[in-house]
């Protein structure tokens, strides 16, 4: 994504969660770094939240004990337990 559209910021709280496009003000907990179709992958549940970390395709700055807790943060989508078509191979 080309400039601004590169960042986002989730602002998780006790009732809701907010998607911003403009920083927000608030203390920053955690940096995600990934790329779209990474965090997608996560999720769908096509890809590991641990696999995607492994590979460094996305990385969490925080402390340790938020580091371990960000997954938690991130429920996987409604669509996550519907069966994909496998792509054919040739």
């Amino acid at each position: 994504m080309p400039g601004a559209a590169r960042t986002w910021w989730l602002v998780i709280g006790p009732d809701e969660i907010d998607v911003c496009d403009a920083d927000p003000g608030h203390q920053v907990t955690a940096t995600i770094e990934t790329d779209l179709r990474t965090l997608t992958r996560v999720w769908l549940g096509d890809l590991a939240w641990t696999a995607a970390t492994r590979t460094g395709d996305l990385v969490v700055q925080a402390s340790p004990s938020v580091r371990r807790a960000v997954p938690r943060w991130f429920n996987l989508s409604s669509f996550a337990s519907v069966p994909r078509p496998v792509a054919a191979v040739g």
